[in-house]
């Protein structure tokens, strides 16, 4: 009986001797290099730069440990124990390491899964309904990577647009937009998905249906009609976030401005008019390639119709985006007369601005700008004036008009911020129009004579903006206004950098005419500081060989470190000339700097100075040829030229 026993406790043990290693052939880890997944796995947390190649060679067996790792919680005990560290005094927490307690394996995981592709499509699918919403952010993202597309992965991404957690409903809109030209079901389902008034979900939904391309136009011009108004703004969304220039594009955003609902014809032509921006910059640019003139065209015709919506807010948009748009928006100056007697003052103020430079009929411009001086909005009245001085007329009338309102009172000049402005920090309802008024004022100098005096006058201001635009209007009217030079000296004491910067410039854009300023500008060379030095060596730069007494100044401002200042310097020794011949010493140790812009500089100035000097100073030839070579310069009209070019002048 004992014997019995035994071998039945000997039978038993081998059955299960058996199951277990059953058990542990069917479970065993995956191996890769004769290293389990667990190494890899250990290997990757303490140090989650190491390549993910290991889980990729082990493919689908490698799918559980990785859907675990995406599983993996932080710790609330080691987040504690970190916390605590955090609040020790800085030098001691400074010296205690602080445990590891993110999931490093989590991205790393993902990665993987993304590169071991479909056998891992099912795992990931089920993650979708994980309890832990990180776990369904990272297998939406996954699964968006996959090609080809199941139909079982689509679905399965479509049911999870109803997601509690936002941030997984982003990640599903991101991967069915990755999607779309797999599956017929995604577009109809992303515009449905507009329907939301999370502003950011349904650009992220515009975003994703962006990038599908030109494709999808036709869909979504049929959705502008949608009966929700969510979707029609998110469809217009769309619209925004394609390849700008496309002409498909600026095509459906023109009819989308002739929509029945005001917002969307108000979005409709806010892009417009991003688009038209985007072109004129284009046609300012060096000629890397042709303006697309058509679609200007497209663009100005659509925000021309709807600078007449009856909507206040198209209108508004429309006339705020033409009158940026540039010369492109050269057709609507009718519409822009017309806008000069709307309701809206913020449109009448954008109109009055932009029609001078649009130029049109000067016949039907002239007077509806002189009417606009009467209009009861002081920025219309200064912007009508400064359009008349753009078309060269109008000063007899608008010269008082902008000289009452240069004294108005505060109630005068109050206004509303044209289209599209907002507010400026600092900003002065007195002051602002009153500068406004000053550099209208100046325009008209050349045709009025008394406008030179009141600019002068209002050098003594006590705005500081006022004095600003005065002497900013000295600077542009240049050599006329030689009469003005005493009292830009006398600026010079002022205790506002601002207003001795703007009185150096205007002197320097006053020119030769200015001489009277030098034997100032050298005693205010040697006091002034680092920011108005450079400035002061530019003036005198401007005012030219009439300067030739500074050049000793000039020649002890090179012992200046700064780059700016001794470069300065030379330019001011080239511009004086003949005159400078003093400087030539310290011109030929300057073809010796570090920096390849102050030996052009020199070389410049030497070129200028001296008429045989590429014969009479041998480094001379070396330096120019090297910065032939190296160096690029823009002329006034945007021509970029060699440095050989600007010695030819």
């Amino acid at each position: 009986m004992n014997l019995r026993f035994s071998r039945r406790i000997a039978s038993g043990l081998a059955a299960l001797l058996a199951a277990g290693l059953v058990w542990l052939w069917f479970n065993r880890e995956p191996v890769y290099q004769g290293k389990p997944i667990s190494f890899w796995i250990e290997h990757i947390r303490n140090s989650p730069d190491v390549p993910t190649e290991a889980f990729t060679a082990m493919g689908a067996q490698a799918v559980p440990y990785l859907m675990a790792e995406l599983r993996r919680k932080e710790s609330r005990f080691v987040n504690r124990i970190n916390s605590l560290c955090d609040n020790l005094p800085a030098s001691l927490a400074e010296a205690i390491p602080r445990l590891n307690n993110t999931p490093p394996m989590r991205q790393a995981a993902r990665l993987a899964l993304e590169k071991i592709g479909q056998p891992a499509i099912p795992a990931l699918i089920a993650g979708l309904n994980d309890r832990n919403q990180t776990v369904r952010f990272f297998c939406a993202l996954t699964l968006g990577k996959f090609r080809p597309v199941a139909n079982d992965t689509v679905t399965a991404l479509i049911g999870k647009l109803g997601d509690p957690d936002r941030e997984v409903r982003l990640a599903v809109v991101g991967a069915l937009g990755k999607m779309a030209a797999h599956d017929g079901r995604i577009v109809p389902t992303l515009i449905a998905a507009l329907n939301q008034s999370d502003t950011g979900f349904r650009a992220k939904a515009a975003s994703a249906l962006a990038e599908i391309g030109p494709s999808v136009l036709p869909v979504l011009v049929e959705a502008l009609d949608h009966s929700d108004q969510n979707v029609r703004l998110g469809v217009v969304e769309a619209f925004a976030r394609m390849d700008t220039h496309s002409k498909d594009r600026i095509q459906m955003l023109a009819q989308s401005a002739k929509n029945q609902n005001p917002a969307i014809r108000a979005k409709a032509v806010e892009l417009l008019g991003r688009t038209g921006v985007s072109l004129r910059r284009e046609s300012a640019r060096l000629p890397v390639r042709e303006v697309p003139l058509d679609q200007s065209e497209l663009i100005v015709a659509a925000l021309i119709d709807a600078a007449r919506d009856t909507d206040l807010s198209v209108r508004t948009c429309a006339v705020g985006a033409l009158s940026v748009i540039g010369m492109l928006a050269k057709p609507a100056a009718p519409v822009m007369l017309e806008r000069l007697t709307d309701d809206d003052e913020a449109i009448r103020v954008s109109a009055a601005r932009s029609i001078g430079y649009l130029a049109g009929d000067p016949a039907q411009a002239i007077p509806a700008l002189i009417a606009a001086l009467k209009d009861p909005s002081a920025m219309v009245r200064i912007n009508a004036a400064t359009s008349l001085a753009q078309f060269g007329a109008g000063a007899r009338e608008a010269v008082p008009v902008l000289l009452g309102l240069l004294r108005s009172s505060d109630e005068e000049l109050k206004f509303t911020l044209p289209a599209g402005e907002s507010q400026p920090p600092g900003w002065n309802e007195r002051t602002q129009p009153r500068s406004y008024a000053v550099r209208a004022l100046g325009r008209f100098a050349s045709e009025a004579k008394e406008v030179l005096p009141i600019l002068i006058e209002t050098l003594r201001d006590p705005e500081q903006t006022v004095r600003q635009a005065a002497l900013d209007s000295l600077g542009r009217i240049g050599p006329e206004a030689k009469s003005a030079v005493p009292a830009l000296i006398e600026m010079l004491k002022s205790p506002s950098v601002e207003d001795q910067i703007g009185s150096l410039r205007a002197l320097g854009r006053i020119g030769p005419a200015a001489r009277e300023a030098v034997p100032a500008l050298i005693g205010f060379l040697r006091t002034s500081g680092d920011w108005t030095r450079a400035v002061t060596i530019e003036t005198l730069a401007a005012i030219g060989p009439e300067s030739k007494a500074v050049v000793p100044a000039l020649i002890e401002a090179l012992e200046d470190p700064a780059d700016p200042i001794r470069q300065a310097v030379f330019f001011a020794f080239g511009k004086i000339g003949a005159d400078a011949k003093e400087a030539v010493p310290a011109l030929i140790n300057g073809l010796n700097e570090p920096s390849i812009m102050l030996r052009f500089r020199a070389a410049e100035a030497l070129v200028r100075i001296l008429p045989n000097a590429r014969e009479e100073i041998p480094r001379l030839s070396e330096v120019l040829k090297e910065c032939e070579s190296g160096l690029w310069f823009f002329t006034p009209d945007g021509q970029a030229v060699r440095p050989g070019v600007l010695l030819e002048k």
